[in-house]
């Protein structure tokens, strides 16, 4: 299923505010987006184990981190799901948040999606991660 077809691509990411880090970037944006496909799945998957351990610190840490790197490209809705998984974790109550990690888990396949085909357009030459 591509993205347009489940959520629109303004929902996914802030075009502006990735447009804004590619102009800051330039050469280097290829390599942070990268960097972020592949730190953002690890902090989910550090989020996922910290929730099968009952363990909010962890979950707290990690989704901290996922929120602001997920600001900075724009993903507001994966940022978002990071917030809620942040307060859960600082609250040390972490009661549905097992059920609400789906929804995080398809905002980053959505977001590594619209970003990798944001490479794509921008460098051809660029192979797909699929």
């Amino acid at each position: 299923m591509s993205v347009s077809n489940h959520i629109s691509n303004k929902q996914i990411i802030d075009e502006r505010v990735l447009q804004d880090i590619r102009d800051l970037m330039e050469a280097d944006f290829p390599g942070l987006v990268e960097r972020f496909i592949v730190d953002a799945g690890s902090l989910l998957d550090e989020i996922e184990d910290a929730l099968a351990q009952d363990d909010a610190g962890r979950v707290h840490r990690a989704a901290h981190t996922l929120k602001a790197s997920s600001a900075s490209l724009g993903a507001s809705a994966l940022s978002e799901c990071a917030k809620a998984f942040e307060t859960m974790g600082r609250s040390g109550h972490l009661d549905g948040a097992a059920d609400q990690f789906a929804t995080a888990r398809e905002q980053y396949r959505l977001v590594t999606e619209l970003l990798e085909q944001r490479l794509r357009d921008a460098h051809p030459n660029i192979p797909s991660q699929d």
